[in-house]
């Protein structure tokens, strides 16, 4: 998951676009002689372009977007998540007793 949020300075968005596993090779393989602004800008167009083909996930913040890995979002629940199951178990259980 990344947000990528409008008031971010430069090495904050770099930071943010780098730390996504195989975003940089994938910009480097097709644009090598690219400055750096311009990897920067397709590492993020990609992201929309995935987005857009539904293989991540893509959520419109205030001040930005966050791109998010679909299946994780399935297999991973939330620790609020997990307590409303507990509480339903808990309460399904007080009914059969």
């Amino acid at each position: 998951m990344v947000d990528l949020l409008h008031e971010m300075n430069h090495s904050e968005f770099e930071k943010a676009l780098k730390s996504i596993p195989g975003l940089s090779e994938l910009v480097n393989e097709f644009h090598k002689g690219q400055d750096q602004a311009v990897k920067l800008f397709l590492m993020e167009f990609a992201l929309h372009g995935l987005a857009e083909f539904s293989m991540i996930s893509k959520h419109y913040l205030t001040a930005g977007h966050q791109f998010k890995d679909l299946l994780s979002s399935m297999f991973t629940l939330s620790k609020d998540e997990n307590d409303d199951d507990a509480d339903e178990d808990e309460a399904t259980r007080g009914r059969t007793r």
